[in-house]
């Protein structure tokens, strides 16, 4: 009778103990509930739309300058670049690398020091620059055997460019590259830096989780920048240099 009763005991004694420690488990478990639902629900989901929403920089048409007869004294002059678009494939594929071969004998140049970027980008659905100012006859050739291809992306995209060269250029000043933006580094090209640039505008991409786009929306547009009309006349300023050459 007494060895029944300390069985019944210790049997209470367990299921009291498995109560404590599973009601210590649910109230952990709600706690932790809580925290990730209430308190943090608004960071959680702010980062959310990180991992899937990707802005991208409109670049804007930076002015002109002129003289006081109209005449360009600074400018842009549209180039060709071409682009490597990634589309997921963990391998570079026979065909896409037929195509960089095909760059290596268009460029007269390996394509070995571009297999290792292009296969990084092609792994994450990335997008790189593979050939900056193409020359017409080699875009011709590239359009011709790859026509409308997935992975090639022909852009145009602007450079700085002075008409009369280093004519008037310790007034004109020129350009530098500072953290990926253009600026003004001396002359008139840094004292209308802010005129001249104008305001650069706003991509919003949608992404998988592979970083493949699947959409996007314009949120800002772009303005070019101001022209900037000087009282330099360039046809003087070329006989004054011609008479005092530095």
């Amino acid at each position: 009778m007494l060895s029944t009763s300390l069985s019944l005991r210790q049997f209470d004694n367990k299921i009291a103990f498995f109560m404590i420690f599973f009601t210590g488990y649910l109230l952990v478990i709600s706690a932790r509930l809580f925290y990730l639902q209430v308190h943090i629900a608004s960071h959680l989901k702010e980062q959310s739309k990180k991992n899937f929403l990707r802005t991208e920089t409109i670049t804007s048409l930076r002015g002109n300058i002129l003289d006081e007869q109209g005449n360009l004294l600074a400018t842009n002059k549209p180039i060709m670049s071409i682009y490597w678009k990634g589309t997921g494939n963990h391998t570079l594929t026979k065909e896409q690398q037929h195509i960089l071969n095909t760059f290596g004998e268009i460029l007269d140049q390996s394509s070995d020091h571009i297999m290792s970027s292009v296969s990084i980008a092609e792994r994450f659905s990335r997008t790189i620059l593979l050939i900056k100012e193409l020359p017409i006859s080699w875009l011709s050739k590239i359009v011709e055997q790859f026509p409308h291809h997935p992975n090639l992306i022909i852009r145009t995209d602007q450079q700085r460019y002075y008409p009369h060269q280093s004519l008037a250029s310790h007034v004109l000043g020129y350009l530098t590259a500072l953290h990926a933006d253009v600026e003004g580094r001396v002359g008139l090209e840094k004292l209308f830096d802010a005129d001249l640039k104008g305001h650069k505008g706003q991509l919003l991409k949608v992404i998988n989780s592979f970083g493949t786009p699947l959409s996007e929306h314009c949120i800002e547009q772009a303005h070019a920048g101001k022209n900037i009309h000087t009282t330099i006349n360039i046809h003087l300023q070329k006989i004054a240099e011609q008479l005092f050459p530095e």
